[in-house]
């Protein structure tokens, strides 16, 4: 079993207010590492060990909505057809996934790799799995991923992304299922299926069948939006599938009003559903105010660039940037506090300042920033300098 010191290195070790300003105490300390575990935290000089030259040790990121399959990433450049709606790019799938389809393991591994070097040592990813491409996309990406499992772990979603019931994608699903998928994957019932309890009940129960968890990605607005959340509520707690459930953009929590948005909040959160938001600056959905009312929020990317979208950056302190600079959290605490939107819950101090984070026992997989808090980190953007992946590094810049 390897076992070694991290050297002077920068953690977070409290708040000191100053004139009503809070600012975040850091100490230079030892830190040592066995097998894939944080063992012990020294000021004492241990000897040989790895220098850390006071750069600042954080947890590692975890990328919780990517589509990795269908990506135009690392080929050539290509901008989106103009003017096409949910439909249209749908239809437009029907030629471009065959034709993606020998692309996929170079760009598949490129988009992992930028994960990588961006300080992500978890990715959940969706792949299309409907009467086009039937399981061809998964079991690419599941071949890729397995070859990156000493440097991330990872879930892969089956996702019906033409509609569970609309494009009698549910044989395939099960296939996927069959082949190992690790998560049942729902798009729209209401929008693409148009029968909101009868593609819920066809997804809850294919997940019970195969004891898997459910992401379910709702674009739905309004009314309509909300409808589907109240009724992926109900199919949760009717299985029983507390904390076994995720509901991807949620757009619909952007635009109901406070008595709506209360309401299915506290279902959220009694129901342990976890909300992941690709971070839509145009019209986003209340983080902070889901975060505050006990609803875990997670972040991903949804693309970087494909026929739906040519933005994306892979950069997830670029979006706990947008999260903080969206809301107005611009102090020291709230900053620092954004961390945990994109590691799992994890921030090396709580709200009141105290260390929870590292401690002996806890797996160390972290980033080594050149920066002097995790709010400066967040603010200015900082690259990560390392990443190390349950103990091991997996990344140097």
């Amino acid at each position: 079993m390897q076992a070694y010191w991290l050297k002077n290195v920068r953690l977070e070790k409290g708040h000191k207010k100053n004139e009503g300003a809070v600012k975040t105490e850091t100490e230079i300390t030892n830190i040592k590492i066995v097998g894939d575990k944080f063992s012990e935290i020294s000021a004492s000089d241990p000897g040989e060990g790895i220098d850390c030259k006071g750069q600042l040790l954080l947890p590692s990121l975890r990328e919780s909505h990517i589509h990795i399959d269908k990506t135009y990433f690392g080929g050539p450049w290509m901008s989106c057809a103009k003017g096409k709606d949910l439909f249209g790019r749908l239809e437009e799938e029907k030629t471009l996934l065959p034709e993606l389809l020998p692309a996929m393991p170079e760009r598949t591994r490129k988009i992992i790799e930028l994960l990588i070097g961006k300080g992500h040592t978890h990715i959940q990813a969706q792949c299309n799995v409907d009467p086009i491409i039937g399981t061809q996309n998964y079991r690419c990406a599941k071949e890729i991923l397995e070859t990156y499992t000493d440097k991330l772990t990872y879930q892969l979603v089956a996702f019906p992304q033409h509609g569970l019931l609309r494009s009698n994608s549910l044989p395939y699903m099960r296939q996927a299922m069959e082949e190992g998928a690790d998560v049942v994957g729902g798009v729209d019932p209401g929008l693409l299926d148009k029968d909101v309890k009868n593609s819920l009940r066809a997804t809850f129960q294919l997940a019970a069948e195969y004891d898997r968890p459910v992401d379910i990605h709702l674009h739905e607005q309004n009314s309509l939006g909300l409808y589907s959340m109240n009724r992926i509520c109900d199919m949760t707690e009717e299985y029983g599938w507390q904390g076994r459930v995720t509901i991807g953009s949620a757009v619909a929590l952007s635009g109901i009003d406070p008595g709506s948005l209360q309401a299915i909040s506290r279902r959220l959160s009694q129901l342990d559903i976890t909300i992941s938001s690709s971070v839509a600056l145009e019209s986003p959905i209340p983080i902070p105010y889901l975060d505050q009312a006990g609803v875990r929020v997670a972040l991903g990317h949804d693309s970087l660039i494909d026929h739906f979208s040519c933005f994306g950056t892979g950069d997830t302190i670029e979006k706990l940037c947008n999260v903080a600079s969206c809301f107005k959290m611009t102090d020291e605490v709230s900053l620092g506090q954004v961390m945990k939107y994109a590691t799992g819950g994890i921030t090396p101090l709580d709200a009141d300042g105290n260390r929870r984070w590292p401690t002996s026992d806890d797996t160390a997989s972290f980033m080594l920033v050149d920066a002097s808090s995790s709010a400066e980190l967040i603010a200015r953007r900082k690259p990560i300098t390392a990443l190390y992946f349950k103990g091991r590094c997996v990344f140097h810049a």
